[in-house]
């Protein structure tokens, strides 16, 4: 670990592809990066790393970094806590 990667490793081809089949202007062409095939190999082995590495890391709680969870799952939970919290004081209240 620790270790710089090679520099020309990351080096990325521009090409541009043509939208029509006959295409006289810069408009009717769309650029495209072509990223070197070794640096692709070590990012997904990265990511694949990563994903289990996180998966034991990360607490059930925490919802983020988790893919079976959606961080829209806290909001949810937080609105229930709420709401449970309001009905308990209006019921505490009353009594």
């Amino acid at each position: 670990m620790g270790q710089q990667f090679d520099p020309n490793i990351n080096h990325t081809l521009l090409v541009l592809i043509s939208k029509k089949f006959d295409a006289e202007s810069i408009q009717q062409y769309r650029p495209i990066n072509l990223c070197n095939v070794l640096y692709k190999v070590i990012t997904n082995t990265i990511v694949i790393w990563l994903r289990q590495v996180m998966q034991t890391m990360v607490k059930q709680n925490q919802s983020s970094f988790i893919s079976s969870q959606n961080i829209s799952d806290n909001i949810i939970i937080a609105q229930e806590a709420i709401h449970t919290m309001k009905t308990r004081v209006r019921r505490d209240c009353w009594q």
